[in-house]
């Protein structure tokens, strides 16, 4: 049986968002922090691999996938919106702000993943990004910035969590950069 580059690559990332919130849980259920933590990197580290199984799905031909794709399989997200590279935050000053990008433009039905639908209205993603972020903030990970959805914008001083967005005043969520 062949299994084709795009189906393993979605078995990867299903692998590493699974084993991530299972260590995540374990953690919490046993109170070390940073076991907890470690399953909070293992599900950002699944991000890259999923990204590169939703790009490999617009490239490869349907003719040589044995199996339908279904980007809904297993994912969640802390966050609506990312930015173009990972480690865009390690030479970026408290004061500077970087341009962020909706994640829900880049796949099919976000919102069976959590995100808001394609065209939904400022408020409503500010709801839904404003509930991730209370997950994210359940959680201290170090290296966490802010971020507004709706003005598409991020910061790396965890100081402004909550503080007004300098654009259009809406509270600052967390955001993460891995």
């Amino acid at each position: 049986m062949k299994v084709s580059t795009v189906v393993l690559i979605k078995y990867a990332a299903i692998a590493l968002w699974a084993l991530g919130m299972v260590v995540f849980f374990f953690g919490e259920l046993t109170e070390l922090d940073s076991l907890a933590k470690v399953g909070i990197r293992i599900l950002m580290s699944a991000v890259p691999v999923t990204g590169v199984y939703l790009v490999a799905g617009f490239f490869i031909s349907s003719d040589a996938q044995k199996e339908p794709i279904d980007d809904s399989e297993g994912l969640s997200f802390s966050q609506v919106d990312s930015t173009e590279g990972f480690g865009d935050n390690l030479e970026m000053e408290s004061t500077e702000w970087i341009k962020t990008n909706p994640i829900n433009e880049a796949m099919d039905n976000p919102e069976t993943m959590g995100l808001p639908a394609v065209g939904s209205t400022e408020d409503e993603v500010y709801r839904i990004a404003s509930n991730l972020s209370l997950v994210r903030e359940s959680i201290s990970i170090s290296d966490d910035g802010v971020y507004c959805p709706i003005c598409n914008h991020a910061n790396v001083d965890i100081e402004k969590l909550r503080m007004p967005c300098p654009t259009c005043g809406r509270e600052l969520l967390a955001f993460g950069w891995d």
